[in-house]
């Protein structure tokens, strides 16, 4: 079938579209003004319709549209010892018509094709909105990518810049910010009460402060405990499960995780890191609650095909790689996200609570859902390889992913602070990701600046023609919200992926503009990074209740390894190449967060007792 489309409003050109339709034997075509009337020869009619280049590819198209496929499946594979996962794409095939071949023609997207070899016997290309898709004859493929691995935060920082007592006052900041905290209708709100909280017990903890660190470990149990109970008609703070939708949500919600499943994986994802970091200080709370959490894995991005209650990675594309927020897509351009972070952000929270209860399944999932998520939004929201996006496309980001757009904005507002700074948070380990290149995450920030300089011009040159006086226009500048008056607990942090050393400046010189919640993790964090450098998949941290990653510091020459071992009990792990070839052992104290120099091979080291801290305070001699 050839289409001939006017492309334009003023129909000046003109473009042909070929289309292989295949049917029964026998069927009868026959065009009637704008239609075609199509007459099976018999009831059961069938059509396939592949969409070709050119008409060269009709013969190909014709040996393959008898294939009709009827399932299909993902799996996925992780080797601890490689830190290899590998995801396996499968269809099944029914073959209408004999003498033809039973396998169809699959398109492989970008953030697989980059991945795999299978791309090599691909015989077109087609453009989309994602970017090149790669047209296979074969009726799977697979994809491998390496997992350079995942903490909740790192361990206590060595740099000479970085000031114990300082921290200490930030995280007594923390303490007054949180002494208050109300409850929460909204989960999703309630999340963002949990996780700076988590942050602190586990800052507190390292630097030897019990009695902070037992103080937001109460705070986190008194809001998880609550959710995870109900108290009656009085209570707002619950979870509900619908047994008709097979969902678990909660009966308030801004953004219609209630009323239309949206947001679940982001609202879970900071109940999920919260959880996990409570349950490895409190073994009552693990006991007494396990089932609870688990159960928001389940319905978020529950690994079990065979669940009565929840059904498979409810919030995840097992084919697009990535998670949608909306429940029912229910946009003319399809379901959209938002937050790429956040979505990853959950799959850091699952794989924690997998390494902490030595759950395998709960660890593998976390390791391929975020993998393979982060590949999609390198390619999706930030093009890190510059060939997906159109050419015309303006800036360093996408704001809104949908199925057939690409969307520069935000719900809550259109400001480059907004579009780019909900794609950097919640800050934690697991953003270094963003730094691995370099470059490109150096021009993403630069983005944000260019974005904002122009969208103040913009609102500039609106209010002048709506009259406004120039006293008026100059207000509207200077009140514009940038990257260093807003969002700074957010927006520093990711610049330290490329620059720490004018991160921390920024933040020592303005610290006091930074919401009280943050400081003390916007501070370890930058600290932590201008020590340590950017994340390395040159070496892998391995271990059964282990967590590690690696860092090079070019400047040093220098690897550093970070080993995360939150278990009540001593773990050995191993320190391998990127040939998973062992070259060192490290023994961990019980739960513990430590960092080391990678230093040759043949190497065993031990940790001899987690390191107690004292701190005094040289104004008040408070210890």
């Amino acid at each position: 079938l050839e289409v001939t489309d006017s492309d334009n409003k003023a129909k000046t050109k003109t473009s042909k579209s070929y289309y292989c339709l295949t049917v029964p034997e026998n069927t009868t075509f026959k065009k009637i003004g704008s239609y075609i009337r199509i007459t099976f020869p018999g009831k059961n009619g069938y059509m396939s319709i592949g969409s070709m280049l050119n008409k060269s590819q009709i013969e190909k198209f014709y040996r393959h549209g008898y294939a009709f496929v009827t399932d299909t499946k993902v799996t996925y594979d992780y080797n601890d010892g490689t830190s290899k996962i590998t995801s396996n794409y499968n269809v099944t095939t029914t073959l209408k018509r004999n003498g033809f071949t039973n396998e169809t023609i699959l398109c492989m997207l970008p953030h697989q094709w980059k991945n795999s070899t299978d791309d090599n016997s691909s015989f077109a290309t087609y453009t989309s909105v994602r970017g090149d898709l790669k047209a296979i004859e074969s009726n799977s493929f697979k994809t491998t990518s390496e997992f350079a691995g995942l903490l909740p935060t790192f361990a206590l920082p060595a740099d000479s810049q970085f000031d114990g007592e300082a921290l200490l006052g930030y995280l007594n900041q923390l303490e007054d910010a949180t002494k208050n905290l109300n409850p929460a209708g909204d989960a999703y709100w309630e999340g963002k009460n949990l996780h700076p909280l988590g942050m602190g017990v586990l800052m507190a903890d390292q630097i030897g402060v019990t009695d902070l660190r037992d103080t937001f470990l109460k705070r986190m149990k008194k809001i998880l405990v609550n959710w995870f109970t109900y108290d009656g008609k009085d209570d707002i703070s619950y979870f509900i499960y619908n047994q008709n939708w097979g969902t678990l949500y909660y009966e308030q919600s801004e953004f219609g995780a209630n009323a239309s499943i949206c947001d679940h994986h982001f609202t879970y994802g900071y109940f999920m890191f919260a959880a996990t970091v409570l349950a490895t200080y409190d073994e009552e709370f693990y006991n007494d609650y396990k089932g609870m959490i688990e159960m928001m894995i389940r319905d978020y991005a529950n690994p079990s095909d065979n669940d009565s209650e929840y059904c498979r990675f409810r919030d995840y594309d097992l084919y697009e790689g990535h998670s949608w927020a909306g429940g029912y897509a229910d946009n003319d351009s399809g379901n959209n996200q938002e937050s790429a972070s956040e979505s990853l952000f959950s799959w850091v929270s699952m794989y924690l609570w997998g390494v902490l209860t030595e759950n395998d399944t709960y660890r593998d999932a976390g390791v391929f859902g975020f993998t393979n998520e982060m590949e999609a939004v390198e390619q999706y929201w930030f093009d890190y390889d510059k060939d997906n996006w159109i050419a015309q496309w303006p800036y360093d980001v996408v704001g809104q992913v949908y199925g057939g757009i690409n969307f520069y904005g935000t719900f809550f507002g259109g400001q480059p602070l907004y579009v780019y700074g909900i794609q950097w948070l919640p800050i934690s380990e697991y953003l270094t990701y963003y730094g691995t290149n370099q470059t490109r995450c150096a021009q993403i920030y630069q983005g944000l600046l260019d974005d904002t300089d122009m969208a103040i011009e913009y609102a500039a040159i609106d209010a002048k023609n709506e009259g406004k006086s120039d006293e008026e226009i100059k207000k509207i500048r200077n009140d514009y919200t940038r990257a260093d008056t807003g969002w700074q607990h957010i927006t520093w942090p990711y610049l330290a992926l490329t620059n720490p050393t004018l991160a921390i400046d920024k933040f020592l010189k303005n610290d006091t503009k930074v919401q009280k919640t943050d400081n003390a993790l916007t501070y370890w964090y930058i600290n932590a990074l201008k020590e340590i450098g950017v994340r390395s998949s040159d070496y892998k941290i391995t271990g059964i209740g282990i967590a590690g990653t690696v860092y090079y510091k070019d400047s040093e020459k220098k690897y550093t390894a970070e080993v995360y071992n939150p278990t009540g009990e001593r773990k050995t792990a191993s320190v391998r190449d990127n040939k998973g070839k062992e070259v060192g052992t490290v023994e961990v104290g019980a739960n513990s967060l430590i960092s080391f120099e990678i230093k040759g091979k043949g190497f065993s080291y031990k940790q001899m007792s987690a390191p107690t801290i004292k701190a005094t305070s040289l104004a008040s001699k408070d210890v």
